[in-house]
């Protein structure tokens, strides 16, 4: 960690600016957000997706964190920014219950200072999951 301050992306902030490939995206209240809030994607179907725009204020190094809410009905998805993966996929199915979760997707690259494509795509589901539903609250970028 470099001691700066990291970059907070908050999803319910970014959706209105957000494109999906079709399935609604809405906000959803959930007390074990540190908010109290995020973002559903509510997806039927592997290849369902959403993307934020990030403005990254100074190139460089950082570590990419996503923050989102885990639940019966959740989908497994898969990160990429500007087309390219980044982390394995993330199954944020949980068999019992509901929780908060983050997953650190690892360092990138950003070359340059201004606008990255974020896109969470559905590649699957867990055999247990009634869904392929994903939730969002942060993403995070923490430079290195």
């Amino acid at each position: 960690n470099s001691g700066k301050a990291p970059l907070g992306f908050k999803k319910t902030d970014l959706a209105a600016s957000a494109v999906t490939s079709g399935p609604g995206l809405r906000s959803f209240s959930y007390v074990g957000l540190p908010d109290g809030s995020g973002t559903i994607l509510d997806a039927t179907a592997v290849g369902d997706y959403v993307v934020f725009t990030l403005n990254v204020p100074v190139p460089g190094i950082y570590d990419v964190k996503v923050c989102y809410k885990q639940y019966t009905a959740r989908g497994i998805m898969q990160s990429a920014v500007n087309n390219t993966n980044i982390g394995a996929p993330v199954d944020e199915f949980l068999a019992t219950g509901e929780g908060y979760a983050q997953s650190d997707l690892g360092n990138l690259n950003f070359s340059s200072a201004g606008n990255y494509q974020v896109k969470f795509t559905v590649v699957g589901k867990n055999a247990g999951s009634t869904g392929y539903a994903i939730s969002f609250d942060t993403i995070t970028l923490t430079p290195q």
